[in-house]
């Protein structure tokens, strides 16, 4: 999938749940750090260029190999039943981290 594309979906998902994003820098480090985890626990491969570029370069793109059964394997139940963006951070400091 294109970076780009990726990025379309993730604005539309956001747009859905009724969550505003800027598409400012702040945004894009958020994304890219997502990435990158990803990209270490091999969720995420690079098959052409770099996500870095999108850190200080909105209109950069990569095309990214997303492994979907890697991702099934994913370590999420902190997730389940979670309502905002602020809980999860509110379980993830009540947890330790």
């Amino acid at each position: 999938i294109s970076m780009r594309d990726l990025v379309l979906q993730f604005r539309s998902a956001a747009a859905d749940a009724e969550i505003a994003l800027d598409g400012g820098s702040a945004e894009r480090r958020t994304l890219v750090t997502a990435l990158r985890w990803l990209i270490e626990r091999g969720v995420v491969r690079e098959l052409d260029r770099s996500v870095a570029a999108y850190e200080s370069d909105g209109r950069s793109d990569a095309l990214l190999e997303i492994r979907n059964d890697r991702l099934l394997m994913l370590h999420t139940p902190a997730l389940v039943g979670a309502e905002s963006a602020a809980d999860l951070i509110e379980r993830s400091t009540d947890s330790g981290g």
